[in-house]
């Protein structure tokens, strides 16, 4: 249980960086961000 906990709060920590990544090269690079909803879109 508390394994689980911590690997959740581990990928909840690295899912917010990544999203944080993301937000930040959009600043500098819009079409980062266009092509990563595109990626997902084809997920």
């Amino acid at each position: 249980m508390c394994a689980s906990k911590t690997l959740f709060g581990t990928m909840a920590l690295i899912c917010d960086t990544c999203k944080t990544t993301s937000e930040m090269l959009a600043l500098y690079d819009p079409s980062v961000l266009y092509n990563s909803e595109w990626f997902i879109g084809q997920q």
